[in-house]
């Protein structure tokens, strides 16, 4: 699974944007880390920022849906916390077993699906209703 920033990732809701590509570039330096057999050492960064982004990025995006009203926020909610637990086994697995040969591979896969069926859907139907919303486009420019 490709991970790179394209159109289909776009929000148009700024902030968001800036979080997601900060984590397409996270993605694409453990990539490129392990293509240079490197991944051992970026995996831990790897971890930590996307710790980072669980905790900041997806609660300010949770604050921001709950201040607009979305009504689309519980099931949105819902992926975050799915983010969480996903983002918890690969941490497990790394403090349990350290690094392995298939935990990279195993986390570019998760960030991928995630990337794909999140960012690019459930994130991009978010930008459609802001962007639809006049009253909501007026308050956040």
């Amino acid at each position: 699974m490709s991970i790179k920033w394209t159109s289909e990732l776009i929000t148009g809701i700024d902030f968001i944007d800036r979080q997601h590509k900060a984590f397409v570039t996270i993605m694409y330096r453990l990539l490129e880390a392990m293509k240079n057999g490197e991944g051992k050492e970026e995996l831990p960064n790897t971890l930590r920022f996307m710790e980072f982004h669980a905790i900041k990025a997806l609660k300010a995006e949770e604050e921001f849906m709950e201040k607009i009203g979305y009504p689309g926020a519980d099931f949105h909610f819902t992926q975050h916390k799915h983010f969480h637990e996903e983002l918890a086994a690969l941490k497990d697995m790394y403090s349990q077993n350290g690094y392995t040969v298939s935990l990279p591979l195993t986390f570019q896969r998760k960030m991928g699906d995630w990337l794909h069926h999140h960012v690019a859907k459930t994130d991009v139907i978010l930008g459609d209703y802001v962007s639809s919303n006049k009253k909501i486009m007026e308050e956040i420019s």
